[in-house]
């Protein structure tokens, strides 16, 4: 039985489609104290909409190490700077690093902060070149490292660490500091002789290996009754729209030391209610980011700072009501259960009876993993 040339080649399509191609522009690297660099070249620009085309018809887009002149000329340019340039040009959310058995060796925590005074000595590193150089092996890299804890000039440290240009022991760890400085959320170091490194940190909540990030948790606390204005000045916007039930100051005050606030220069910016309503039963209301900062994952560092907070009080399961965003808990791993006045035997009856019905609230729970157990803002992240 014959079949039409098109479905034959439909059938015969990869799963998955890579294309590659002269995305990224380069400029000769030249003459640098009467060295000629030849065909080494500097990464100038990246075509980030060509990529981004691919990448929207669900493509896979291969890059290498090479760019190439106006004149069509390839230069051989340095991974680590197409890395750092690519990802700022496409915005990424994240960018995964592999690293060697050097860096292995540093034994570095499951999460870096930029504000971290031990990894400052990183901070001024310029990527690419300066990235492989910024160097030190073994013991020398961990008694900088340990250095850097103590109140030194940055440019010191710098200069102390790129005297010994060389080795690149240090590059990837380099690169993934300074590309998070310059824009991207957050960048991932995991160990390349791990079998099946990359999936682990693809599929699992906590990832693997170590992540780099702007301080996730900054600004973080637990409110006080000094929050009680600003608190109720961010909830009325939601409560006046429905989307939150009103609470008077009377009420914010007795349940302030439940709160979670997120602070910004000044000002409350976010806030979350989590109230113990059985021994081991947990419930997350008034659950707040300020509209200016919700394309900042602010959320989802609230929400994992609260879960850590819940997990240290001895909670095992989460429970939400919500009338308007539930799908962004079910994309955090929150369960529908239906309307929430009708879920007995899920809620306790004291809780249940509370429930206006007239709302017609949805319930969300959410079991609480226990691999991880660690004072708030102590996680790898989100």
């Amino acid at each position: 039985r014959g079949s039409s040339p098109q479905a034959t080649f439909s059938q015969q399509r990869p799963p998955v489609q890579v294309v590659s191609g002269n995305y990224v522009m380069a400029k000769h690297r030249g003459v640098l104290n009467g060295v000629n660099f030849e065909f080494t070249g500097e990464v100038r620009h990246v075509w980030a909409d060509a990529i981004l085309q691919h990448m929207a018809q669900n493509q896979v887009v291969i890059l290498n190490n090479l760019g190439y002149t106006e004149s069509g000329q390839v230069l051989n340019c340095s991974s680590y700077e197409v890395a750092r340039k690519v990802s700022q040009a496409l915005k990424a959310d994240k960018l995964i690093v592999y690293h060697g058995e050097k860096v292995a060796a540093l034994n570095l925590p499951a999460w870096i902060g930029l504000s971290d005074d031990k990894y400052v000595w990183l901070s001024g590193s310029h990527g690419g070149k300066e990235a492989e150089e910024a160097v030190g092996v073994g013991e020398e890299v961990e008694a900088r490292i340990d250095r850097a804890s103590n109140p030194v000039n940055t440019s010191k440290r710098l200069e102390e660490i790129t005297d010994s240009a060389g080795d690149s022991s240090v590059a990837e760890l380099a690169l993934a500091v300074r590309v998070c400085r310059e824009g991207v959320p957050r960048t991932h170091l995991i160990n390349a002789y791990t079998d099946g490194a990359l999936f682990l940190e693809l599929y699992t909540r906590d990832g693997l290996g170590t992540m780099v990030s702007r301080d996730l948790y900054e600004g973080m606390r637990a409110a006080t009754v000094a929050d009680l204005g600003p608190l109720s000045e961010l909830l009325r916007p939601l409560e006046e729209a429905g989307t939150l039930i009103r609470r008077s100051l009377a009420e914010l005050e007795e349940d302030i030391t439940s709160f979670t606030v997120v602070q910004r220069e000044g000002r409350l910016i976010g806030c979350c209610l989590l109230k113990k309503i059985s021994e081991e039963v947990g419930e997350i209301s008034a659950f707040v980011v300020h509209e200016e900062f919700r394309t900042e994952h602010r959320g989802d560092a609230l929400l994992d700072y609260v879960e850590q907070r819940a997990r240290n009080a001895g909670m095992k399961r989460l429970v939400l009501l919500t009338t308007r965003t539930g799908d962004w808990f079910t994309a955090r791993g929150f369960t529908r259960e239906g309307t929430a006045h009708l879920a007995e035997g899920v809620l306790p009856e004291e809780r249940l009876t509370a429930i206006d019905p007239q709302r017609k609230s949805i319930l969300f729970t959410k079991i609480l993993d226990t691999g991880f157990c660690g004072p708030p803002g102590s996680r790898i992240g989100y």
